[in-house]
């Protein structure tokens, strides 16, 4: 069985603000959330300036150690203008973050759906960094933790994630799919070890890691009740790289926090997400195409 993932938009806003601002600070509840939530996540910044914009980035700590390293992914961006919403036909877009207190006065109140655009990204249970930064340098970026924790059920599957090599292949992504193509996942600890928590019934399983070649076809799995399933995952060395840049077509500002993918007609499949200034690095299986 082979499908596609998933696909990821990020919605950036742009100001032409150049006001600055010292001390600001924001606050995130709830900071917990299981991955068969839906609801909004709560972001009040206080200490900018009126009229300010800040950016929001969002990235995947996969060694949950609480900072931003390197190998941590970039999953989710945006900016918001204090006082500013989206609107279209004079109607607030709500699927754009913005500020709802509707006042340009160095306080954001911002709403985030969760889970926004990604029913299966999203839905990765794990500890996440959410950084606000200002685009202008006024302020110090500013990170509070936000953890998304699995339903538990009475049953699942429970594996281990191997490089083709034999090696454990730790901090990895693992997703469970359905027939429909909604899903959710978690982490591989440091020795590749992970237990996803499912429903019964058939699920496609796929590990999914940066530089990485996962393989479609050899994740077919089904769950019974009251019981967890052992099912052990390899992915394969990449055969080429590819790099580029995600850009806005109307004004070329680079888009951060795109997922893209790379699939082969064998079911190899790889992924990247774009950084801050939209630009993207990935492993990708020989004849693939990218989404």
């Amino acid at each position: 069985m082979k499908r596609s993932l998933f696909a990821i938009c990020t919605a950036v806003l742009v100001s032409t603000s150049t006001l600055q601002s010292f001390g600001a600070a924001f606050s995130l509840s709830p900071s917990v959330v299981t991955n068969d939530a839906g609801t909004q996540i709560s972001l009040d910044v206080t200490g900018t300036s009126a009229g300010a914009t800040v950016r929001f980035e969002k990235y995947m700590d996969l060694n949950s150690n609480g900072a931003i390293d390197s190998s941590d992914m970039l999953v989710q961006a945006f900016s918001v203008t204090d006082g500013q919403v989206a609107r279209i036909g004079g109607v607030r877009n709500s699927s754009v973050p913005g500020d709802e207190d509707g006042a340009s006065n160095g306080q954001l109140h911002v709403l985030v759906n969760y889970p926004s655009v990604s029913p299966t990204l999203e839905r990765i249970a794990g500890q996440y960094l959410f950084r606000m930064v200002d685009p202008l340098g006024g302020f110090s970026p500013v990170t509070n933790t936000f953890t998304v924790v699995q339903k538990i059920y009475a049953q699942g599957v429970t594996g281990r994630v191997y490089k083709n090599s034999g090696q454990p292949l730790a901090n990895c992504f693992v997703v469970y799919l359905v027939a429909n193509g909604g899903g959710a996942g978690a982490v591989s600890d440091a020795n590749g070890n992970f237990t996803l928590y499912t429903p019964p019934g058939d699920f496609f399983t796929l590990a999914i890691k940066s530089g990485a070649i996962g393989d479609q076809s050899t994740g077919g799995i089904t769950v019974q009740s009251n019981a967890f399933t052992a099912k052990n995952l390899t992915n394969l060395a990449a055969a080429v790289t590819v790099s580029g840049r995600a850009t806005d077509a109307a004004s070329g500002v680079g888009l951060p926090g795109l997922f893209v993918q790379a699939e082969s007609q064998d079911g190899l499949f790889a992924v990247s997400f774009t950084d801050v200034a939209g630009n993207q690095f990935r492993s990708s299986p020989a004849g693939g195409k990218s989404n």
